[in-house]
């Protein structure tokens, strides 16, 4: 390193931006193309533990694929997409309480009410032209609601108290509220 003191000089003191957050996902996803702007935020996680883990963290779920997802013990949601139809797993509930189906399998949409971070939510998958669309309400109506995937990340927040995602297609998925707790997501197309 050729002059430590520039990165010592360059931490900020104060706790992070309200954006920081979006900014580490976006990098740990490769979405930052500037270089100046790539270097602040890692000066940045190197100063903030919080921070850091987010960015580790994104990165692990970047590399989840079909040969080494394991269910274990996280809460999942697992869906198949035949023709117009959305079908939940009957097995999804079993593995866990948080994410108990509400509507008849095999319709077009499915809804789960979900309890996160002692925070009830109610998901409701509607079948769309390329996938699915996720209806999310809570009861704080200042809940951000992150969708974290492969491909990279969006957020929404509630409008006439619904927050919604639209066109997901399959694959697997990391919903949150506020970064905290994640569902797991697994899309299917039959």
């Amino acid at each position: 390193m050729k002059n430590p003191a520039l990165i010592k000089n360059n931490i900020p003191e104060n706790s992070c931006s309200l954006d920081m957050d979006e900014k580490i996902i976006a990098l740990a996803a490769g979405e930052i193309n500037k270089y100046e702007e790539r270097i602040s935020i890692l000066i940045h996680i190197l100063s903030c533990e919080c921070c850091r883990l987010l960015f580790e963290d994104s990165i692990l779920l970047q590399q989840i694929d079909e040969d080494n997802y394991s269910i274990g013990s996280l809460p999942l949601i697992q869906l198949k997409i035949k023709g117009s139809r959305v079908i939940p797993s009957t097995t999804s509930a079993s593995h866990t309480d948080r994410a108990p189906l509400l509507s008849i399998e095999g319709d077009e949409s499915a809804e789960f009410r979900i309890n996160h971070n002692n925070e009830e939510i109610t998901l409701r998958v509607l079948r769309a032209e390329d996938g699915v669309d996720f209806d999310l309400s809570a009861n704080d109506k200042e809940a951000k609601f992150y969708l974290i995937g492969g491909d990279g990340f969006n957020t929404a927040f509630q409008y006439n108290s619904i927050a919604r995602f639209e066109n997901i297609k399959p694959g697997k998925y990391a919903l949150t509220i506020n970064l905290k707790e994640f569902i797991f997501i697994d899309i299917t197309e039959d």
